[in-house]
């Protein structure tokens, strides 16, 4: 069997991997005796025997498009399968949530359902590292954990993986050094988990074993922490592992908006980090949102003034967008509404 795996919606311009790591995740965890295949070409699913689509709310409309459209099953996964409505068109499965045991019992031929929510790998460790294809940028993508142990209510990744399991250290380790064997140039280890620096005495761990391994000589450090999990001596350990740029997920300067979303956070806290980092000499970024339904302008001018004041870096302004699978999600179907967060 031929089975051709297509991102929908277009790619992120800041992919880090010639192949999309959920999609590596299953190619590299795949039952053998079968040909798999990444392609960037609609054109090319016409030539296999199973398509097998990944796609967030924003590429929705172009995987029913592609299941309208193919003369093979197609298959969809990924985090646009929190949407209900994708029931009504005509794909083979929709796999909601992790997607390696679905999607090796439909290879199998299990008689499967159409809609499949397995249950959660228990032991992560379990797993193969993605198949990557390649990096780009220098820049290596790591994933050390799946989903968030938190619950703001405008973030899919709870409904979505149904809590958070980690990599233990050991494995990240095994993974990293079987990248880096692999492929020349990289100069930046990149954790793209929600959150990597929890619980922190797997991150004591990781920042043990990297220091032992001396990579802070070799690689700089790209990763998202939480302002409320953050301390100053976590903070010093990850300039020492050498990361440069903080990175966390303001949303908001206002304290009545944190609270609406469901942050847990207030914008002292975000106050705090700023300050550590300028003694520490890192910068701190965050990502805001902006057009809430319920943002007022003073709400707005509060943004900005957190912004000036604490020296933020903006690293992501992005439009909010109320996403199926979320507390905040009003109904809307995303094959006739824009669900795109970033500007063009």
């Amino acid at each position: 069997m031929r089975v051709c795996f297509y991102q929908c919606g277009g790619e992120c311009s800041r992919l880090h991997s010639r192949v999309p790591m959920g999609i590596g995740c299953l190619i590299a965890n795949a039952p053998a005796g079968h040909e798999y295949v990444y392609t960037r070409s609609r054109d090319d699913l016409r030539s296999c025997d199973m398509v097998a689509l990944s796609s967030g709310a924003v590429g929705l409309k172009e995987a029913v498009e592609i299941a309208l459209d193919s003369k093979s099953p197609v298959i969809v996964g990924g985090m646009g399968t929190l949407w209900d409505g994708l029931e009504d068109y005509p794909f083979k499965h929709i796999v909601v949530g992790e997607g390696e045991a679905a999607f090796n019992a439909i290879i199998g031929g299990r008689d499967l359902p159409k809609k499949i929510r397995m249950a959660n790998i228990a032991d992560v460790d379990a797993l193969k590292p993605p198949d990557l294809g390649g990096v780009t940028r220098g820049w290596l993508p790591v994933m050390s954990s799946r989903g968030c142990p938190f619950h703001c209510k405008f973030c899919t990744s709870q409904a979505f993986w149904r809590g958070a399991r980690y990599h233990s250290a050991e494995y990240v380790f095994a993974v990293i050094d079987r990248y880096i064997s692999e492929y020349d140039g990289i100069n930046t280890i990149y954790f793209l988990d929600d959150l990597f620096i929890v619980p922190p005495a797997r991150f004591v761990k990781l920042y043990e074993g990297w220091m032992r391994r001396e990579w802070n000589k070799r690689f700089g450090v790209r990763g998202f922490v939480r302002a409320d999990t953050l301390t100053r001596e976590t903070l010093v350990r990850l300039r020492e592992m050498g990361m440069r740029t903080v990175r966390f997920g303001a949303e908001s300067g206002s304290d009545r908006i944190l609270k609406l979303l469901g942050k847990g956070m207030t914008v002292d806290m975000y106050r705090q980090v700023a300050a550590w980092c300028r003694e520490l000499g890192m910068v701190c970024a965050a990502s805001f949102m902006h057009g809430y339904p319920f943002e007022t302008p003073d709400d707005a001018q509060a943004t900005k003034d957190l912004i000036a004041s604490a020296r933020i870096k903006v690293e992501g302004w992005y439009k909010f967008v109320s996403f199926p699978g979320t507390e905040m999600y009003d109904g809307r179907s995303p094959l006739e509404h824009d669900m795109k967060v970033r500007k063009p």
